[in-house]
Formats: structure tokens, C-alpha cells, sequence
């Protein structure tokens, strides 16, 4: 085991980091960006799915750890998510060095377990690219309502039975690399009703419900913490059955083993966010006898050193006696090339919460915890709605915005918060004390601060281009063509953050630059000093911004008016888009208002139109704009956050968990 491996606390960009060995930040996913939303419908039976499903691909310049190995003389399967590009891109499992490949190659597909189809590419079956596998008997019923539960086919089942088969095929002639990305435990927290399940449906009751979000493809269930450990003891005894088709194989004694998961807990504070809670993630190496001397001294026990995602793959290269090419950033940690260099500090990344561009980077040295807001007024309770589709994150809402919290520490994630904070992680585990405005500790400040700020500029974090900029372009390939000035933008990115009154004519200067970063990073400058009361007039060049024909930068520039004395006129255009597509950018800067009591007042005035687009609008999926404006009425205090997703949401999804059928056969 290790101490904080993880890289970024979501799922894609984890895996990311571990198949490429390179930082977040130098890597070209961000999120968890869809391509199926205006994708053509296609249907199967009754049901209507996308044509295109998948998401952002990975940068086809950054050849990817399978490529590497098949390359090498391995035979090379995956199975389970893939989330590495959509369907038809340039990256997906048939251009990336996999030979035999069956899961979901869209995450947000894979939040249905009795799904419409799932995806295959068999170099053995002489498929020429991915294809979709229909689900042929689950088609038969409806994806909602009463019927889907007789929906027969398990996906978790059928993807771990197929990586059964393809370690079935392996001989021992010649080397194999596989990657399991099983989706266990997952929302929609949904099995087959068998004595898994069963026993802990009577270890836990009474139990909690889970009210779901049906546009997020999580059905509402009745049985939570049963569903939750039932599903981390049948990955138990996936685990154990490929362990055991290895040894029937003769194959154990030659295969070794990584076991991770991808980012922490769906719990207040957790996945997507940069604490501990986010972050920390098991990772478990197993060597057999025979090769444990390719690990040293730490061929067995715990292991407390620092390490990350991106050493996994340069130390399964050097395992296979392959040197990491240069372009991977993590270290070998084991076999013929790896490092005798520790990592001293280690880094991680947040890009955004889903909507909420917010880009936050952490750094450790093991004992203190540094993490860094670049818009610290971003509060970081800013709604991802797959969370606050949880009991928990909506009784933590209530509690602090119903005015009922007693606990200061409860309240700081609905808060704005200082751009630097340092935790001591040995003395305050639930990184709720910042040090960082403490004499005490103010060397360890400039320590963390300084090696963080190398790193950015080391590993060339791209993490601070607008999403716009990323737009039908590979962006590493567009700022290495354009020479585009990184130093400039990092300067003025850490700049904005930590603005005083006499860094005005810096964001003054920046708002008439030709790069749109420039001005968005302007914006933010401004933004913060009218936050902190230290700037009460707008610049007349910020003003102009509004009309900015990029919505991000517009509605930054809005939101700094607002701080300017020109709160009506900057509400009024975060309230009302140049363009319908773009209302959901406007709508996450008002919900970051709304959370400021001083400027609840300016945005009651819209109130009205507020609730008519809440009901209007589309409000299922994570980034409807009808469920951000129901969020922003959470804020005002005329929804009560119970009512967040809208009742239909609940009932529709408590239908599908009643009565599941059971799965024959039993586990063994």
C-alpha cells in the first residue's frame, strides 16, 4: 500500500494519468466531457440511446501504456470502462493497442447495469473497429419503469466473464497485459437479487434509500448500504476468481498484480475534490516468490512513500524490462529502470465540477497538505448533481443553508475560501485547520507553494485554458504550433488567486489581450479584489467583456461587475445568455452569487423567469439548465433542496428496485 497514489479525483483523468504517466494537467482530458448529448437517437426495442456515446479522447500524440506493451511482444486486453475517447474517435480500444476489448467505452453508459448494449473489438473475431454488442434479451423490457426489472443481463457479471475467458486463452507462450476496469461499486447500486445481496439486506435493517437521478441513469433504491456492500463483496469474488483462473492456468507464478480503485468516496468532500477524501484510494502490488526480488526490500509489507497514478505505467515498463519513454512523467518504481529518485512532494489536480470550471491542485509531502484555489471565490459546494443527489450532501445543504449549522467547520465548503491552505494531515486528518496564515508554518507554505508552482510549469498544466479553447482541437499540439507564452499565463494565474489592490493595472492591461485566457484570467484578477472590497469601480474594459463573444469569458467578467458596482447589469447577463447553449456558464456564476446573502437581493429581481426556466427547462441530466436554476432557488431559499431533482425523479426510480428479479446461477 501507499500513501495518496491517486492524481485526480475522477475516474477519467485517474486512468488517464496511469495508461499515459503524465500529469493531469500536460493531458488532454478534462472530466468527464459526453458526446452523445446531440448525437442522433438510434432505438433498440422500446428504447431510445445515442448513436455516439463516449467521451473527450486522449491526445493520440501521447501513446498510451497497452501501445507500449503490445508493441513489446504482449498480448493486450481490457475490459470493463475505457472512457479514453467516444465511439468512431482517433482514440478508442482498437487504435490504442488493445487486441481484445469488451465493457462500456462510454462511462455514462456504464451508470446502467442492465444496459441497451455494451462494446466490443475482438482482434480474434476479426473486428475491424469497435462495435456495439446489443443487449438482445435486455431489450425486451424498458431501461425505466416497473419492467426493467426484468432486464436479465448483468453487465459486471458478463464483462468479468469475458476477462475469464480471455485469461482462459492465455498459454503462457506468450506475455499478456490485461486492465480490469470493473465498475464496481457504482451508482446505480443495482444487482441481481441473490444471497450476496440478501445477506445484507438483513444486516442492514432498517436501511437508507437513494432518491436517484433517472437523467443520470441512477435508479433510486431502497437498500443502500446493502447494494454498496454487496457490490464490494462480488468484486471480492471476481478478484478471487481470476487469482484463480491464474494458478488453474499455471500462470500465477509469473503475473504480477496492481489493485486499485480510481478516486475516493461519492461522500461530502469526496470524489472530485482535492482532500483526503478525494484522493485516497487503495493500491496494492503483489509479486509472486519468483519475482519479488524486482521489488527490493519492498516485496512485501506496507509502504508509506509517495507515489502516484503516473508511476503505474513506467513501472509496468520497467517490469517487462522496457525503458519509459521520456514523454512519461511518473517514475519506475520497480524492475530493470526503476528511479532511485523518491518523490519528495506529490501532486494532484481537480479541473472542474462537471459545469463549475474551478481548477484546484494539491500538493504533499506525506505529513502537510497544500492545496491551491486559482478562483478562490468558487465556493466548493457548487453543485455536481450526481453528489448532491445523495441524502447526505442534501441534509449537509439544509443544515447550513436553513440556518440551523452550529459548526463553523460544517459551513466552510458553502463559503469562499483563501486561495493557499495547508493542512498539517498528522494533527488534523479532516483538513478542516489552515495553517496557512500561520507564522508557525509559513516555511512550509513557501516550500509547498514554490514546488507546486515548478511543477505546473514542468509538466506544462494546461489545466487553466478556458473549455472553449479545447474545442475541436488536440490543445497541447495547438499551444506548442502557436508558441503560445504558458509563463505569462501561469503568472497570471497565481496572480489572480491572491490579487491585492496594487495588481489592478496588471488585469487592466491583460482584459485587450488576443488570448482568450488572458482575458478570462483578467477577469478572475478583478473579480477577486471587488470580492474582498479592495477595488469598488469597474474598468470600463471589463465592462465591454460582457459582450465578449466567448460565454466563459463574458460571464466572468459579469460576475467581477457584480463585486464593481455594476451588480445589476453583471446578473442581468449571467441571468440571460447570448445564446440558449451557453445558459448553463451563466447559471453556475449566479449559483456562486446566490450563495453570497449581499447579493441575494440583485437576484431576486429575476426571480420570477428563475422559476419559470426551473420547471421549463430540462432538469434530469447533470448539466440541465432546469436543475442548475432549481439550485440557485435552493440558494434564495424558495425550494427546499429535498425537492432538488423534482419528485418524478424519485418515484419513477423507486419503481425500478422493488422486487428485483434473481440472478440464476448463484456465486459459488
Amino acid at each position: 500500500t501507499s500513501q495518496w497514489p491517486e492524481c485526480c479525483p475522477v475516474m477519467n483523468e485517474a486512468l488517464e494519468g496511469a495508461l499515459t504517466g503524465q500529469h493531469s494537467g500536460h493531458c488532454e482530458v478534462r472530466g468527464n466531457k459526453e458526446y452523445w448529448k446531440n448525437a442522433p437517437i438510434v432505438e433498440y426495442g422500446q428504447n431510445k440511446e445515442y448513436s455516439i456515446v463516449g467521451q473527450h479522447p486522449y491526445d493520440p500524440d501521447h501513446v498510451i501504456l497497452p501501445e507500449i506493451m503490445k508493441d513489446n511482444g504482449y498480448t493486450t486486453g481490457m475490459f470493463g470502462k475505457w472512457a479514453g475517447g467516444y465511439e468512431g474517435s482517433c482514440s478508442t480500444p482498437d487504435k490504442r493497442g488493445i487486441d481484445e476489448y469488451y465493457g462500456y467505452i462510454c462511462q455514462f453508459q456504464a451508470h446502467l447495469y442492465y444496459p441497451n448494449f455494451l462494446n466490443r473489438y475482438s482482434k480474434a473475431l476479426g473486428d475491424t473497429g469497435v462495435v456495439r454488442v446489443v443487449m438482445d434479451e435486455n431489450i425486451q423490457y424498458p431501461m425505466y419503469g416497473p419492467d426493467y426489472l426484468k432486464r436479465p443481463q448483468y453487465s459486471a457479471d458478463m464483462i468479468h466473464q469475458k476477462a475469464l475467458e480471455w485469461l482462459d486463452q492465455q498459454d503462457g507462450k506468450q506475455p499478456f497485459f490485461g486492465v480490469l476496469t470493473y465498475t464496481l461499486p457504482h451508482a446505480e447500486l443495482v444487482q441481481p437479487e441473490d444471497s450476496i445481496l440478501n445477506e445484507y439486506k438483513a444486516k442492514f435493517n432498517p436501511d437508507k434509500e437513494f432518491k436517484g437521478s433517472e437523467g443520470s441513469r441512477y435508479n433510486a433504491i431502497t437498500h443502500t448500504h446493502a447494494q454498496f456492500a454487496g457490490m464490494i463483496t462480488r468484486l471480492d469474488y471476481y478478484v478471487g476468481e481470476v487469482l484463480k483462473k491464474l494458478k488453474e492456468k499455471g500462470l500465477d507464478d509469473n503475473t504480477i498484480i496492481f489493485f486499485f480503485s480510481d478516486h475516493g468516496g461519492c461522500v461530502p468532500r469526496g470524489k472530485g475534490y482535492l482532500y483526503e477524501s478525494g484522493l485516497e484510494v487503495p493500491l496494492i502490488a503483489y509479486f509472486p516468490p519468483k519475482w519479488q526480488h524486482l521489488a527490493g526490500e519492498k516485496a512485501s509489507g506496507k509502504d508509506y512513500s509517495l507515489v502516484n497514478f503516473t508511476d503505474l505505467g513506467p513501472t509496468v515498463l520497467s517490469l517487462a524490462g522496457v525503458k519509459p519513454p521520456k514523454h512519461m512523467q511518473g517514475k519506475a518504481l520497480f524492475g530493470k529502470y526503476a528511479s532511485d529518485e523518491k518523490h519528495e512532494i506529490q501532486f494532484a489536480l481537480a479541473a472542474n465540477q462537471l459545469h463549475h470550471f474551478m481548477p484546484v491542485r494539491a500538493a504533499t509531502d506525506g505529513r502537510f497538505k497544500y492545496i491551491r484555489s486559482y478562483i478562490p471565490y468558487r465556493q466548493f459546494a457548487l453543485r455536481n448533481y450526481y453528489q448532491w443527489g445523495m441524502p447526505s450532501n442534501k441534509a449537509w445543504d439544509k443544515l447550513v443553508l436553513g440556518g440551523h449549522n452550529t459548526n463553523p467547520d460544517w459551513a466552510q465548503t458553502f463559503n469562499a475560501h483563501p486561495a493557499e491552505m495547508l493542512f498539517d494531515l498528522e494533527k488534523d486528518p479532516g483538513e478542516l485547520h489552515n495553517l496557512s496564515d500561520s507564522p508557525e508554518y509559513a516555511e512550509v507554505l513557501v516550500k509547498m507553494r514554490t514546488a507546486l508552482s515548478d511543477h505546473i510549469r514542468a509538466t506544462k498544466d494546461l489545466g487553466f485554458f478556458i473549455p472553449t479553447s479545447r474545442e475541436n482541437v488536440v490543445l497541447y499540439d495547438k499551444v506548442r504550433k502557436e508558441k503560445y507564452p504558458l509563463n505569462e499565463l501561469y503568472n497570471l494565474v497565481e496572480l489572480a488567486g491572491t490579487a491585492h489592490a496594487g495588481d489592478a493595472p496588471v488585469f487592466e492591461k491583460a482584459l485587450s489581450s488576443q488570448y482568450p485566457e488572458m482575458r478570462y484570467w483578467a477577469s478572475v484578477g478583478l473579480a477577486q479584489l471587488g470580492a474582498k472590497g479592495e477595488l469598488k469601480t469597474c474598468p470600463a474594459p471589463l465592462l465591454a467583456l460582457l459582450k465578449d463573444a466567448d460565454p466563459y469569458i463574458a460571464c466572468e467578467a459579469a460576475y467581477a461587475a457584480a463585486y464593481l458596482g455594476e451588480t445589476a447589469k453583471g446578473i442581468e447577463r449571467l441571468n440571460n445568455p447570448a445564446k440558449e447553449a451557453d445558459r448553463k456558464i451563466g447559471y453556475s456564476l449566479l449559483e456562486c452569487l446566490s450563495l453570497d446573502t449581499a447579493m441575494q437581493p440583485a437576484i431576486r429581481v429575476h426571480l420570477a423567469d428563475l422559476k419559470d426556466k426551473a420547471e421549463t427547462l430540462p432538469r434530469k441530466a447533470n448539466e440541465d439548465a432546469g436543475l442548475m436554476a432549481r439550485g440557485i432557488l435552493v440558494n434564495l431559499g424558495e425550494m427546499d433542496i429535498k425537492n432538488l431533482h423534482g419528485p418524478e425523479s424519485y418515484k419513477a426510480g423507486l419503481k425500478l428496485n422493488h422486487g428485483r428479479r434473481p440472478m440464476v446461477p448463484l456465486p459459488n
